[in-house]
């Protein structure tokens, strides 16, 4: 049995092309105009879609070299299987030069939506905000802030969804902190930082709260441009970035319903791993301070730093349930949790959960 390709489909267009009209200038930069897929998208049975989100155009700081929206970068894009064409498009976005790209997990979501069922998408953007939008065509349904600090732009136009300073007639666009030239503008802060927010790190939905849950950073970037990095060096920045301060991290439970926070816990340090929400009603999380210890009987270095972060709907109440560490030969005291879980409620799941990190990541015994 051998295997062969059926079809192939770019994130940014050729001439002529749909979309190609949003590459404006003379550098031919749609040839290596980025919008990777950096993340496995999901099928979606009730729409025959499979729903994929596309990285930042590049090079990713001087907007000058690639002038226009750059289609379908910074997007999440609906395609059907069977043909590879692209149905619908939502960018957020447009004209990117902050490193806000959307590869991060679309959730599918059945919710009531003002009253009415609907299909949605929910997604923790890289851009600091979290959208919902209908998985049969693309269409924006509303958009909310969920990280600390967003400086790039007021808000989002809930009409169109897009910044409220985007401008369709305009090649290159500025947004709150940019200037019409790049360039010459040089150094800027922009928040939240070019990794986010939530970045590619795995969302989850739980149907016990029926909330979103989104870990990520918190912090803010400084950005150079360098026309000279346009094409040399090892990545294809048009720049250079550096952090602004100190990364710290969150946990936030957002509502696909709404697009409104419920709650959100501040971490002392970023979150790159992800979050896992149980029937239980708990969520799961790590942060990157995690202390590293060599096991002394296999001598394989262990990260064994590991935050359970409580009742998934009672997270509002920012108590950290269990902060302990464990190696092979020590399990986390469960008890804080028995005391924290009875009080909510919850005490019918304490005998599902107990802490083993092995090579960095949890294991749970029933």
């Amino acid at each position: 049995m051998s295997l062969s390709s059926l079809w192939r489909t770019y994130a940014v267009p050729a001439p002529g092309e749909p979309g190609s009209e949003t590459w404006k200038g003379d550098t031919n930069a749609w040839e290596h105009g980025g919008g990777s897929f950096w993340q496995t998208g999901s099928y979606d049975p009730a729409t025959r879609l499979t729903i994929w989100g596309t990285g930042q155009p590049v090079p990713m700081f001087d907007p000058e070299y690639r002038p226009g929206d750059n289609l379908f970068t910074d997007s999440t894009l609906g395609i059907n299987p069977g043909t590879g064409k692209i149905v619908w498009y939502f960018q957020y976005t447009p004209g990117d030069f902050l490193d806000y790209d959307e590869v991060g997990i679309n959730q599918l979501i059945d919710a009531k939506v003002n009253g009415e069922d609907r299909k949605i998408i929910a997604h923790f953007s890289r851009n600091g905000f979290f959208y919902t939008l209908d998985r049969n065509n693309g269409q924006f349904i509303q958009a909310q802030q969920y990280a600390q600090k967003i400086n790039w732009t007021d808000g989002i136009d809930p009409k169109t969804g897009k910044p409220v300073e985007y401008d369709p007639n305009k090649a290159l666009q500025t947004y709150k902190i940019g200037k019409a030239s790049r360039r010459e503008q040089n150094r800027l802060q922009g928040c939240p930082n070019i990794q986010g927010g939530v970045n590619y790190f795995p969302t989850s939905y739980s149907e016990r709260t029926h909330l979103s849950y989104g870990g990520g950073l918190e912090a803010c970037s400084f950005i150079t441009v360098d026309p000279l990095n346009d094409n040399s060096g090892d990545f294809w920045l048009g720049g250079k970035f550096a952090n602004a301060e100190d990364v710290k991290g969150s946990v936030t439970a957002m509502n696909p319903s709404t697009s409104k926070k419920v709650a959100q816990l501040p971490t002392d340090h970023g979150i790159a791993s992800g979050v896992t929400t149980t029937a239980g009603g708990l969520v799961f999380t790590t942060t990157t301070d995690g202390t590293r210890r060599r096991d002394a009987e296999t001598s394989v270095e262990l990260q064994y730093r590991f935050l359970q972060l409580g009742a998934a709907d009672d997270l509002r109440g920012q108590r950290q349930a269990i902060c302990r560490r464990a190696d092979r030969r020590e399990r986390a005291d469960e008890r804080p949790v028995e005391q924290d879980a009875r009080a909510e409620g919850h005490a019918e799941h304490l005998d599902a959960v107990r802490v083993q990190p092995v090579m960095g990541s949890p294991s749970y015994e029933r």
